[in-house]
């Protein structure tokens, strides 16, 4: 196989991987980003990424810099930036940062705001669970298929944290690629040295 059809398979690969997990649903329940025994749910906070964004990578960690396969992250109580960014079937959204300060005992939701009917420009939304709206996450998309009600409920997302909580929570743990990876994000590329996951 020559050199760019290794890169190609290289790419195509992760895209699938990435798709299966935060687009079908199929994602881990989620993971601790941080290490030791799992402390109190009240001590604790938690993020939740809705429709097809994806965390990329937190606190601009150079060595690390790589994406989060989970749906939610269990957090520290603290200040973070987060590198997001949007993947769906039919359109990628550039990397987007935000900026969290999470508190203990809180759930966060993490959905996405497009700025025009052309779908080049985003931006993700950062709600505590007691401002979001299921109503408004979905209003704020806009897409070329029609309206689209793809974003949970927050009883749900509440359920899921919940049962999360209640279960294993294993330790996020980083998994180097062998080579650098680089995806193309409609209006930036971003290189990954790995994959975060439980």
């Amino acid at each position: 196989m020559n050199r760019s059809k290794a890169w190609l398979f290289r790419v195509s690969v992760l895209y699938l991987l990435v798709y299966c997990i935060v687009g079908v649903g199929c994602a881990p329940r989620g993971g601790r980003f941080y290490s030791g025994m799992p402390l109190p749910n009240n001590e604790v906070a938690l993020v939740y990424t809705c429709t097809y964004c994806i965390i990329n990578d937190i606190n601009d960690a150079k060595d690390d810099k790589a994406l989060f396969l989970i749906q939610m992250l269990e957090l520290l109580p603290g200040r973070y930036n987060m590198g997001i960014t949007y993947n769906d079937t039919y359109r990628k959204g550039s990397r987007i940062q935000i900026e969290l300060n999470a508190q203990a005992g809180n759930i966060y939701a993490i959905y996405p705001f497009f700025k025009s009917e052309q779908m080049q420009t985003w931006n993700a939304v950062l709600v505590n669970m007691g401002n979001y709206s299921e109503e408004k996450c979905n209003s704020e998309k806009i897409s070329f298929l029609g309206n689209r009600t793809d974003c949970p409920s927050k009883d749900s997302i509440v359920k899921k944290a919940s049962s999360y909580l209640n279960g294993e929570r294993p330790v996020m743990i980083f998994r180097p690629f062998t080579k650098p990876v680089v995806m193309d994000y409609g209006d930036a590329k971003h290189t990954y040295n790995g994959i975060w996951g439980p």
